[in-house]
């Protein structure tokens, strides 16, 4: 290697001097890509309307201009969470009914994976955009109670963060809708599990649908037990409440 260089550089030396010299200017450019969702503080929900003009950028201190502005539809990937514990056997056939409506309401870009909960959990479906195939898939998580009584969704929600981390459409919004009574626990996982939504980009909303034992269980808890709330929060989701009929 070093021989070829001493053969080549009086050469290539010579070469040169035989033409004129070109000045090279070189301009590095970068465009940096902000994905944003605002949030009111006080009522948690998610304001839109929004133009360049209500957004500044600043770097080390200096303000950065805005070059270009859009509100995108990305495609949404939806990890719909299931409780299919003991305390929401009673009115299971209508989440499934309510879980099956909301199906329709999706876009065809929209992916939809569904893993169901109890004291363990299972991933009955991965991602998929076939409405069909999911269907099937709900039908048949709601209609048996082969994952125990428990309402254990710590482990599940854990899990689920994980398979948001690497499966979803790249670009996508990733959200893991928990549909539940509530009246659930994380065994202390929450930190882990936190970190691991907020990693993957992962928004939690919650769905809160009680039967006539959870909400016996909330009274008795006097409401302390809600097993999503923590999580909602610090992803900036939202936790909706329905009665049975009314879950799509």
């Amino acid at each position: 290697i070093i021989l070829i260089s001493l053969i080549i550089g009086p050469a290539s030396k010579s070469h040169a001097q035989d033409k004129e010299p070109v000045d090279v200017i070189k301009v590095s450019t970068e465009l940096v890509v902000f994905d944003v969702q605002v949030i009111d503080k006080r009522s948690k929900r998610i304001i839109g309307d929004l133009t360049k003009d209500d957004f500044e950028i600043y770097e080390k201190g200096a303000r950065q201009p805005v070059s270009y502005f859009s509100r995108d539809e990305l495609p949404l990937s939806i990890m719909l969470l299931l409780d299919v514990s003991g305390s929401v056997r009673p009115i299971l056939h209508q989440i499934r009914d309510g879980a099956l409506s909301a199906l329709q309401r999706l876009k065809a870009d929209d992916q939809v994976a569904v893993m169901a909960f109890a004291t363990k959990s299972e991933l009955i479906e991965d991602f998929t955009n076939d409405r069909s195939l999911v269907s099937k898939t709900i039908e048949t998580a709601t209609a048996a109670d082969l994952l125990g009584s428990g309402t254990f969704l710590g482990p599940a929600l854990d899990e689920a963060a994980t398979h948001m981390q690497v499966a979803p459409t790249a670009g996508s919004r990733r959200v893991i809708i928990i549909v539940t009574d509530n009246i659930a626990t994380s065994l202390g996982m929450e930190k882990r599990i936190e970190e691991k939504l907020l990693d993957g980009g992962t928004v939690v909303y919650g769905l809160i649908v009680r039967g006539a034992i959870g909400k016996v269980f909330n009274i008795v808890s006097l409401g302390q037990i809600k097993g999503v709330d923590g999580y909602v929060k610090q992803t900036g989701g939202e936790i909706f409440g329905a009665s049975k009929n009314e879950v799509d």
